[in-house]
């Protein structure tokens, strides 16, 4: 209930803003993430905490990428910010020795997992400008709501000489909830290209404080990424 209080919090400041005061800009942006998983035993089961263990010894970071649409509005110092996203979240294992090839034993064969999660995110945030001659440096900081889409599993094996990649859609042997909540921080820049348009570019952390997972383990994501925006600012 907290979590949806905020959201509401954070839209009447936006909509109040935009009654008056500097013009609203529209925006697209696109992020190149690292992205990773924390998971945690929400239960007092021993074997729970052994499957963890396992899994952060053979699981680890990979990339993904967050691209959408913004609208914010300017007010004194502050600039309200929501979005509407397309985010692909995740992680990999590492190297899985395998041996399918029996006929030859020496053959140096592995299998890597990638685990692909979608979501439709609505980022709500908010930052703090620092004008610096025509550039204007912000630090920001929200929360961001994720609607889960679906997921795949892709599998790179190696034979030894050549690669096969697979796909499946399974979700394996979780079930995932459709909605999860992340706090976000940022810290960039905005210089403007023109009277109307603007290019900005922030350094972006997404940490996971629900879980995505519907099971005794607790799954949360959490992501760095390199974000680039375009801004439009209406006359």
């Amino acid at each position: 209930m907290r979590k949806h209080l905020f959201t509401l919090l954070l839209i009447g400041c936006l909509y109040s803003t935009t009654q008056a005061g500097e013009p609203i800009s529209f925006g697209i942006h696109s992020s190149l993430d690292f992205c990773y998983r924390r998971l945690t035993n929400s239960s007092s089961d021993q074997w729970i905490k052994s499957i963890i263990d396992d899994r952060n010894k053979t699981e680890t970071i990979r990339n993904g990428f967050t691209a959408g649409l913004l609208i914010s509005k300017p007010y004194k110092q502050l600039t309200f910010e929501a979005g509407l996203n397309y985010a692909s979240k995740g992680y990999r294992t590492k190297q899985i020795a395998v041996r399918f090839n029996i006929s030859n034993p020496n053959t140096d064969e592995f299998v890597i997992f990638k685990y692909h999660y979608n979501y439709l995110d609505v980022p709500l945030k908010i930052y703090r400008n620092f004008e610096r001659s025509k550039t204007t440096y912000r630090i920001g900081v929200g929360f961001v709501n994720s609607f889960y889409i679906n997921n795949r599993v892709k599998s790179l094996y190696y034979d030894g000489s050549q690669f096969e990649r697979k796909t499946s859609s399974d979700s394996g042997f979780y079930d995932y909830n459709n909605y999860h909540i992340s706090l976000t921080a940022s810290v960039g820049l905005i210089k403007p290209l023109n009277e109307n348009l603007s290019l900005g570019a922030d350094i972006q952390a997404l940490y996971g404080v629900s879980s995505f997972i519907n099971a005794r383990i607790h799954g949360m994501f959490w992501n760095l990424g390199l974000n680039a925006s375009l801004y439009y600012k209406m006359d």
